[in-house]
């Protein structure tokens, strides 16, 4: 069970991004597979597949890898262009400075800034210039530099830190599940921290691994979640192993070297627990095979542990506040993988 799911924000954003610029949403829609009943629910969730394919219609819809919310657009292939030559920097710290040098060749990206303070590494974006009022797409920049350069190095990033200039949403829990750390909100600027040890790292890469990569753009970036080392990634990686989620939160605890006292303690910290992660998980898997049509609402149940198809079907309006069925019988995306 690796796949993510995303919440319905993003889509709707980016749909309003597309009508400026006349998409027809509801062809996108259609061929994300996205029911448009689901929009309308504010716990809805969608694949990181179907969000890549909403994300490339608009690429190609305004032509600009900013879609068209930057100063001045950003063509597409551009960002391709600027990591196949960060590929050939020696070591992370290279390669940002590298990125950081791209900004003057790209004036309708926000402007980077970086600084060391000690062993803290302060990476800022300008959003003053963006048209982006709800923050979604910063949200998604943000989260892109930090898998990119985590994936450059092939190393686990932990962010000790990540401010936003939005106003605190409420689904905080998404936010803090895409960073895999502490998120800020109503900051004065974008801006994440992480160890400066990290700048050490050599990058690993290639030009062949960082095209594969992009060939699937952008959704390696949406879906890659391993960089995370906060003790909720460790407790999820350990329960995604289980077919069922059935690990109980003891057995965490012992495979941790913990108390089950301690892990909860520690979860709470973190704003979350082992129920909540493991119901994430089915959720995620659930979402996921409904919207490909892998199996039926029974298969799914009995696969994920429930002891009825109703339970199922309960757990799954809680989830996401529709029924199963309404992510079932949609054009499942296409061009991914």
């Amino acid at each position: 069970m690796t796949d993510h799911t995303v919440p319905i924000e993003f889509v709707r954003a980016a749909l309003a991004i597309g009508k400026t610029a006349d998409l027809d949403v509801v062809g996108v829609l259609d061929r994300a597979g996205v029911s448009p009943r689901l929009v309308a629910e504010n716990k809805s969730r969608i694949t990181s597949e179907q969000v890549a394919c909403v994300v490339r219609e608009l690429w190609i819809a305004t032509g600009d890898e900013l879609f068209g919310l930057g100063r001045v657009p950003l063509a597409n292939g551009s960002t391709r262009l600027i990591g196949l030559s960060l590929v050939h920097t020696v070591d992370l710290r290279a390669a940002i400075q590298r990125f950081v040098e791209f900004q003057r060749l790209t004036p309708g990206f926000p402007r980077v800034m970086v600084v060391e303070a000690g062993n803290t590494v302060r990476m800022t974006m300008d959003t003053s210039e963006l048209q982006d009022p709800d923050s979604v797409f910063t949200t998604f920049l943000m989260a892109a530099w930090h898998r990119v350069f985590a994936w450059l190095i092939g190393q686990r990033i932990r962010l000790e830190a990540v401010e936003l200039p939005q106003a605190e949403p409420r689904n905080v829990e998404d936010y803090q599940e895409v960073f895999g750390g502490p998120v800020f909100f109503s900051a004065e600027t974008a801006a994440i921290e992480f160890e400066g040890r990290l700048l050490d790292h050599p990058v690993v890469q290639t030009e062949e691994s960082w095209l594969a990569y992009t060939t699937r753009a952008p959704f390696d970036i949406l879906n890659q979640r391993e960089y995370g080392v906060a003790l909720a990634d460790r407790v999820r990686s350990i329960l995604a192993r289980d077919k069922r989620v059935r690990t109980s939160g003891d057995e965490v605890a012992k495979a941790l070297a913990m108390s089950p006292q301690t892990l909860r303690r520690r979860l709470t910290l973190e704003n979350t627990s082992v129920t909540a992660i493991r119901d994430q998980i089915l959720r995620d898997e659930a979402v996921t095979r409904l919207v490909r049509g892998d199996e039926t609402i029974e298969e799914l149940s009995e696969r994920l542990g429930f002891s009825e198809p109703s339970a199922f079907r309960r757990a799954f309006r809680r989830w996401t506040g529709s029924p199963p069925r309404a992510y079932q019988h949609q054009h499942g995306p296409s061009g991914v993988g």
